[in-house]
């Protein structure tokens, strides 16, 4: 098998560890909304303000118990995902570099925590959900409703909404963990000046990740090189819910790169691409030749069709 091979079948790998953990927490999330459904139904349906208040500390102690919980199961998931992480980086660099350096676990845990992500730590992120969680659920039970019932259904609906985000800040704590390991284990051993966004090519990847399919950039300073797409976060970490990665453009990797997500969406079908961009978009890219790369800004943002009209 060869390296290029190697990352993203670890990729893959990472990819259904963090849909296990994400299907985790939805359930145990779910347990306590019932908890604060059963809680609403003490409530009139026009509840007073000392009603409210006193629901919102009730479901507010059931959230903050929740989720201090999940947050130290997460240090714990980081912890061997981050040992998971050096040991398979080991395995696989050590022939390129036998003198191979290898970060220390407690080290990096602890950039893992005070890293922030989008402007936050992952324990504020976390944190982040509480609320959430007790504003969707108090915002509920303020509004009137034609029964308990009706109010009850409302919640539910309000509630599962809210477990998405808890999902995708689970996830991201995966991604947040193999990005610093990675750059970490680069960076101390100079393995290359280059890294190469490698994003995933089907029909979920974002417009963000699809212009910088294959782009390189400074191992150091993330600049891009030969391009004007901005690193951002990086692979994973660019927005949430990402499946990019970064690869190291090593000679064994380079050799066997597959094609980059405009040569890849050129070559399937035209109801394909359709689906995928859009049929306006589609017919940019597929009738009148418009790069991929033009459907975006440099600092990711998509351009409308009416903005790509103006090109």
């Amino acid at each position: 098998m060869s390296l290029y091979d190697r990352y993203i079948q670890r990729q893959t790998y990472l990819e259904r560890v963090k849909a296990q953990l994400s299907n985790d927490v939805k359930k145990k999330i779910r347990k306590v909304d019932n908890q604060a459904l059963k809680l609403s139904k003490d409530l009139g349906l026009s509840p007073s303000q000392v009603e409210i208040d006193r629901y919102n500390q009730s479901i507010k102690q059931l959230y903050t118990d929740f989720f201090t919980e999940h947050h130290s199961i997460m240090v714990d998931t980081s912890r061997r995902v981050v040992r998971n992480q050096i040991n398979w980086l080991d395995r696989v660099l050590s022939n390129i570099l036998p003198s191979l350096t290898l970060p220390n676990v407690d080290s990096l845990l602890s950039s893992v925590e005070t890293t922030p992500y989008k402007n936050k730590t992952m324990a504020a992120w976390t944190r982040s959900l509480i609320n959430d969680k007790v504003n969707r659920a108090v915002n509920i039970v303020r509004q009137e409703f034609e029964s308990k019932t009706e109010r009850a259904a409302e919640l539910r609906r309000t509630l599962n909404v809210s477990n998405h985000n808890a999902s995708t800040i689970t996830k991201t704590y995966i991604n947040h963990s193999t990005s610093i390991t990675n750059n970490e284990v680069n960076d101390i051993n100079n393995l290359t000046d280059t890294l190469i966004w490698v994003s995933v090519l089907d029909s979920r990847t974002s417009m963000i990740c699809m212009v910088r399919s294959n782009k390189r950039y400074n191992a150091i300073t993330k600049a891009p090189i030969g391009h004007s797409h901005s690193w951002g976060g990086g692979p994973g970490l660019i927005h949430f819910n990402c499946r990019s990665i970064a690869i190291p453009a090593l000679d064994d990797i380079v050799t066997d790169l597959e094609p980059s997500y405009d040569e890849w969406l050129k070559q399937q079908p035209r109801e394909f691409v359709e689906d995928t961009l859009g049929k306006q978009k589609a017919s940019k890219f597929l009738d009148e030749g418009v790069a991929l790369d033009r459907f975006a800004v440099p600092s990711g943002r998509e351009l409308t069709i009416s903005q790509l009209e103006q090109l």
